[in-house]
């Protein structure tokens, strides 16, 4: 018998003692406990329109629902396209994080989906690619988000997906990124700080890691994800990413494809311990494990799933719809005065001339 088939016997055996079901069973315990199963009642929770109020009247309801059946790109937004992974996908980030997959990869988080793969379709006279994301990007997205390296907070994991684009594409644009730091760890404090301070947006993404480190002396779990992802990512030829800084809270918007999500993958499996030892198990082992501790009759089934998500997808623009209502309804803050010039000096009188005798 050869090698490959007398580990691939040796792992079978592995897969099927006893030991393992009950490891199994205790799970689902486990999750069952810590993350109960969705109800009918909380899918429709997640799925309600905002509540009205001086900010969500019934005429703005009426406005969302009126402009979404409108949209031209509502059958491409609401059709998944035959994408079979994307049911549990959606499942798990629902029932672990109380978020729906579009808003993790979406614009709360300054990311997109990579369409470029997709074909166009013409609305209102333009080529648009169409929106629906591949089953072999969602499968290894909830390989990601099942990684326990992100402590409950899939916003970590955007951040993190960021970093990814950012080293992939050399981006040494000046900016106050991340944007805000989801964990109790200081570390992305450090690098925000560490990455305003860079006014001339020529500076690499590895450098102001190795600046923010030095600044502070500490070790942080992230730093060790961030260089292995320096490490499967950084590209030091590639022509640098420069343009104005970034004002405020903009930090650009970055296109996450399957490339960025293999390279996470490969980052997160290679973060060792200080003994050199690997820190977490393989990620697809934790995405199984992930699976194992879950029921196969998670809601929405798939009967309901196309149903369920287009009121989510709604639920998500009337949020944002009611979110830009109160932001143009805050009171503006005046501009800082602006000195009154000082006057003009008045030059000293000036002798008459002398008229010559």
């Amino acid at each position: 018998m050869g090698d490959k088939a007398e580990s691939q016997r040796a792992l079978d055996i592995a897969a099927t003692p006893k030991s393992l079901k009950i490891a199994i069973a205790a799970a689902h315990e486990v999750v069952h406990s810590k993350y109960p199963p969705l109800t009918d009642e909380d899918i429709e929770d997640l799925v309600r329109p905002p509540t009205p109020d001086a900010n969500w009247t019934p005429a703005d309801l009426a406005a969302s629902l009126a402009d979404w059946q409108a949209d031209p790109m509502k059958p491409y937004l609401v059709n998944v396209g035959g994408n079979n992974n994307l049911a549990p996908l959606w499942r798990y980030t629902t029932r672990f994080f109380g978020k729906f997959p579009e808003e993790i990869i979406g614009e709360d988080n300054d990311l997109e989906y990579d369409a470029s793969g997709n074909t166009a379709v013409e609305i209102n006279g333009q080529s648009v690619l169409k929106p629906n994301w591949s089953a072999s990007f969602a499968k290894p997205l909830l390989t990601i988000l099942a990684h326990d390296m992100w402590q409950d907070s899939p916003d970590t994991a955007a951040i993190c997906l960021q970093y990814v684009i950012k080293c992939r594409n050399n981006d040494q644009r000046q900016m106050g990124w991340p944007k805000t730091n989801p964990t109790t760890d200081r570390f992305f404090t450090w690098f925000k700080a560490a990455r305003s301070k860079n006014h001339t947006g020529t500076v690499t993404m590895p450098e102001i890691h190795r600046q923010a480190v030095e600044n502070h002396g500490k070790q942080s779990i992230w730093s060790k994800l961030f260089l292995e992802i320096e490490a499967v990512a950084f590209r030091p030829d590639h022509p640098p990413l420069r343009g104005p800084p970034l004002r405020g809270n903009d930090v650009g918007t970055y296109t996450v494809g399957l490339p960025h999500l293999k390279l996470l993958l490969e980052a997160l499996d290679a973060i060792k311990d200080r003994h050199g030892m690997p820190l977490y198990r393989k990620a697809e082992f934790i995405h199984k494990a992930a699976e194992a501790a879950m029921k196969s009759n998670d809601k929405p089934s798939m009967k309901d799933f196309p149903d369920v998500r287009e009121k989510a997808l709604l639920a998500m623009r009337q949020r944002k719809a009611k979110a830009a209502k109160v932001a143009a309804a805050a009171p503006v803050s005046a501009p800082a005065a602006t000195p009154a010039p000082a006057p003009a000096a008045v030059p000293a009188p000036t002798a008459p001339p002398v008229v010559p005798a």
